[in-house]
C-alpha cells in the first residue's frame, strides 16, 4: 500500500520533477468480454492490430495529437483472444475485444482538483501541514 510523502520532505528539484511536466495525449481503453454470439471474422477481425485514423495521414495526425489537437482522433481494435492459444484469457468460444482512442489529459486532471484534498493531520506518525500531503475521497 502506498503511503503520503508530506511536500517538505521532497527537495524543490524532486518536487518539480514530479508535479512539473507535460503530459501527453491519453488513451481511453474499453475491454469488451464477450460471449459465444461474436465472430470476430465477421467483422473483419483477425490476429491483427486494426488502427483507423480518419484521414488516413498517420504521421501527419500522430504529430498533431502530440500538439494537442485531438479534432481527428484514431481508434484501436484487437481482439487478444485470437493472438494466443493458451487458456484462461476467456472461457472457450467467447473473445476478448480492446477498444482504444485518444483523449485528452485535462479533464482527469481537472477531476482530480475536486477529489484529492489537501489534509493536515499526523500520517503515519509524519506531521504535515495543511496542504503538504493529499488524500483521495471517493
Amino acid at each position: 500500500m502506498g503511503k503520503f510523502v508530506p511536500g517538505n520532505l521532497l527537495s524543490p528539484k524532486e518536487r518539480d520533477r514530479l508535479t512539473q511536466y507535460d503530459y501527453s495525449a491519453s488513451a481511453f481503453n474499453i475491454y469488451l468480454g464477450l460471449d459465444e454470439r461474436f465472430d470476430p471474422a465477421q467483422y473483419g477481425i483477425g490476429n491483427w492490430n486494426i488502427w483507423y485514423y480518419p484521414t488516413g495521414n498517420l504521421n501527419h495526425e500522430y504529430h498533431k495529437q502530440l500538439a494537442g489537437d485531438l479534432s481527428h482522433p484514431w481508434i484501436f481494435l484487437s481482439c487478444p483472444t485470437l493472438k494466443s492459444s493458451e487458456p484462461g484469457m476467456a472461457p472457450v468460444g467467447h473473445h476478448v475485444l480492446e477498444i482504444a482512442t485518444v483523449c485528452p489529459y485535462e479533464p482527469l486532471l481537472n477531476s482530480t482538483k475536486r477529489i484529492f484534498k489537501p489534509i493536515g493531520r499526523k500520517t503515519r506518525g509524519l506531521s504535515a501541514p495543511d496542504g503538504q500531503c493529499a488524500r483521495f475521497d471517493s
